[in-house]
């Protein structure tokens, strides 16, 4: 996989993410909305309320997705464009972590130092 490619999927990914943050929260919202609209004192209030939230939050994703471009379109530039990102073997640290055989420890001799009279 090259440089181009993996920025093309880190973007995707960000991309989808956001997305799904964004579905939640909305799902999330609406049942909250949902509920206190059925109160005919706060109808009209909650209403606005709705309306505000959806118009900044709205905002607030739409403006993620354009700085997640930007980065993506500047770490673009600074890449070749054809340059290969060298595989690394995630495995070999994993083995390492799950590595159950302890060393064995060898038993600590004590030398006896002879002392100096004086």
């Amino acid at each position: 996989m090259n440089a181009t490619e993996i920025n093309k999927t880190v973007e995707q990914t960000i991309e989808q993410t956001v997305t799904t943050v964004e579905s939640i929260h909305k799902t999330l919202v609406n049942r909250f909305f949902e509920i206190l609209e059925r109160m005919e004192a706060l109808r009209n209030p909650v209403k606005q309320a709705r309306e505000l939230h959806d118009k900044a939050t709205g905002s607030v994703y739409s403006q993620i997705r354009k700085i997640s471009k930007i980065v993506s379109d500047y770490v673009s530039s600074l890449l070749p464009e054809h340059a290969e990102v060298p595989k690394v073997e995630a495995h070999s640290s994993a083995a390492k972590a799950t590595n159950t055989t302890k060393p064995v420890a060898k038993k600590a001799t004590k030398k006896s130092t002879p002392v100096k009279q004086a």
